[in-house]
């Protein structure tokens, strides 16, 4: 365990990883961060991650913000998600 492992992190690469509960804010003011394989069970995992999502699996709770979202899959055994909250934001520059 460790605190804060990707922050301020460009063009980064995680995959087959777990994130429990201990990842408090693991991935905080990062670019171009690509998961795959991996499983988010941690509070105030991303924040200031803008642009596309590819695909999201399985979301079960907690709040998802991104400019767009490619497809959300579900599992065939996974029940939707009753407190996943899904919100799209458009791209602002301020002067």
């Amino acid at each position: 365990m460790c605190k804060y492992p990707f922050w301020h992190n460009d063009h980064t690469l995680i995959e087959d990883c777990l994130f429990t509960v201990y990842s408090r804010a693991a991935i905080w003011y990062s670019k171009n961060i690509r998961m795959v394989n991996t499983w988010v069970d941690a509070p105030k995992m991303f924040r200031e991650i803008n642009g596309h999502i590819t695909s999201i699996k399985n979301p079960g709770t907690g709040f998802i913000s991104a400019e767009s979202i490619g497809e959300i899959i579900f599992d065939e055994n996974c029940k939707h998600p009753g407190e996943c909250d899904i919100r799209f934001v458009k791209k602002t520059h301020l002067a």
